[in-house]
């Protein structure tokens, strides 16, 4: 696998997992495409697939081209949130801030694994040894992907979820390259996306979110939109995980960047490993068995005790460029009255705040007691 994946055989990426954008924040959005490039480089790829590939998400966020724009990619595959009568296979998607990616639009019937479907699993070897009833099924289905396509270009997703390599695979677009007098092709999807751009092909634009309904009873093309109040649970620890890190831990992480003593980036990498293997899409909407979100909870307590030992260590380090202080330095420089501690209160928010606070003090050893205690700790 390593081997191949060096030779550019197999692309890896551009996600660690292939998240929900809606339930997501878009830092993790972020993190996650960052994670799958690292990945991408440590298997020895040049780089991740530089393609946006979100083929089984839920609908889609208005800054994704404008996130997936930072990272380098230029074309994404989707599905779900558009249909067949307001979405041509290929359009421009355009964010907010005016960023575009050259959009493929899979069929609605069995999304990307509609050539499958459509061609593959209704092959039999047996009854069709001539590969004649193959190369029909492809026909139909090239026909039909022909009247929505104006770009000049047909995809034929020659895969499926689970299912095999077809090894009569070369052997078929030999045929049909026959066929149509033009080269069919085993090629990347961002490769396709260059040759558009290329081409100065002219596309419709579609702007923002993509969260249109089906209008057809299909096999994939569900938008499935009420995944937020599915097992909530996992939502509301996601929810506290996500703040925890944005902003607290990440905050410290740079803070502390320049200190004599910086804090391990060790620990928030693993935090955000833990945080990020439960946002595959089928796993942060709910849609699994008991032992998945079970297996989510765990994560998420193991986030949010790094996130307590870190924000509690820099809490009691001095910040460089900082008005903050924490409780053991100031113990330290009132050493005279060690009977008074100074708690410092920080809002990581951009705005007051007025609230109750509830606080965990940690005493210093030293400290003085009224009582005599049998443990030393206490």
């Amino acid at each position: 696998l390593i081997n191949l994946i060096r030779s550019g055989r197999i692309h890896v990426g551009p996600w660690y997992v292939m998240p929900d954008e809606f339930l997501c924040s878009g830092e993790s959005l972020i993190m996650n495409l960052n994670k799958g490039h690292v990945i991408a480089r440590n298997f020895g790829a040049a780089n991740a697939m530089k393609y946006g590939f979100v083929c089984d998400i839920f609908g889609h966020i208005g800054q994704l081209p404008q996130i997936l724009k930072g990272f380098g990619i230029k074309g994404a595959l989707l599905g779900r949130g558009t249909n067949y009568h307001t979405t041509p296979s290929h359009f421009l998607w355009e964010s907010y801030d005016g960023s575009r990616c050259i959009t493929f639009k899979v069929p609605e019937e069995c999304g990307y694994g509609s050539f499958w479907y459509d061609v593959w699993a209704k092959y039999d070897p047996k009854q069709d040894p001539d590969g004649s009833g193959l190369i029909s099924n492809a026909r139909i289905y090239i026909e039909k992907e022909m009247e929505r396509s104006d770009s000049g270009y047909v995809v034929l997703m020659d895969s499926m979820d689970h299912s095999p390599i077809q090894k009569k695979a070369p052997w078929l677009a030999g045929k049909l390259s026959e066929i149509y007098s033009c080269p069919v092709v085993f090629e990347s999807l961002e490769k396709m996306t260059d040759q558009i751009m290329l081409e100065d092909i002219s596309l419709p634009v579609k702007k923002g979110e993509l969260i249109e309904t089906a209008r057809e009873v299909t096999l994939h093309n569900m938008l499935i939109p009420y995944t937020l109040s599915s097992r909530y649970d996992i939502k509301k620890e996601n929810d506290e995980c996500q703040i925890l890190l944005e902003k607290w831990v990440n905050f410290f992480a740079v803070s502390m960047s320049q200190s004599p003593t910086p804090i391990s980036l060790e620990y928030l990498n693993q935090a955000y490993e833990y945080l990020l293997k439960c946002h595959a899409h089928d796993s942060i909407c709910g849609c699994s068995i008991d032992s998945v979100h079970m297996d989510m909870h765990y994560r998420f307590r193991q986030v949010k005790n790094i996130s307590d030992e870190i924000i509690f260590d820099c809490m009691t380090r001095n910040i460089p460029g900082s008005e903050i202080k924490a409780d053991a330095n100031i113990l330290q420089s009132t050493r005279a009255d060690v009977s008074k501690i100074n708690l410092d209160v920080w809002n990581p928010l951009p705005f007051e705040r007025n609230e109750d606070i509830l606080a965990e003090i940690y005493f210093p050893s030293d400290f003085p007691t009224k009582y005599y205690e049998q443990a030393d700790v206490e």
